[in-house]
């Protein structure tokens, strides 16, 4: 996979599992994924921020949990200023059925992949089809050259 989209994948720690499988289906595919990963002394929201600018897609992987998160909800929004910006796109992908509301953000204005009761690999396979109809920025582009 020459070219390729560097997708950030956002998710609360309680959905490690689910989010786990589908990243590893998704390099595993080929797919550059990075997730936020915090170590002693770095500066989390210095981190997150630097690898949501450095991916061309913002995947969140919607669950109560990720609804409810102070730092989803963070992630959420500063992806939404990138995507505002023409710099990121997002593909929400909706792994269970929530009692929370789906913010409008999500779900007016974006097509939820619905992978409600699907495993890993299927979820994966749904979002590698979506990124197929998404052009890759030229930096993604040219980075991979």
């Amino acid at each position: 996979m020459a070219e390729t989209h560097r997708i950030f994948v956002a998710y609360c720690r309680d959905d490690v599992a689910i989010a786990g499988a589908v990243m590893t289906e998704l390099k595993q595919a080929g797919a550059h994924v990075w997730a936020a990963s915090s170590s002693l002394g770095q500066d989390w929201v210095d981190s997150i921020e630097r690898g949501m600018a450095d991916s061309s897609v913002f995947l969140p992987i919607v669950t109560d949990n990720f609804l409810r998160s102070s730092w989803c909800t963070y992630e959420l929004g500063f992806a939404l200023q990138l995507q505002r910006a023409g710099a990121l796109t997002i593909v929400p992908v909706i792994v269970s059925d929530t009692t929370e509301r789906v913010p409008p953000t999500l779900s007016r204005k974006h097509e939820l992949i619905d992978g409600r009761g699907l495993k890993a690999n299927t979820i994966a396979d749904h979002v590698l089809d979506r990124l197929k109809a998404l052009p890759i920025p030229p930096l993604m582009a040219s980075a991979e050259a």
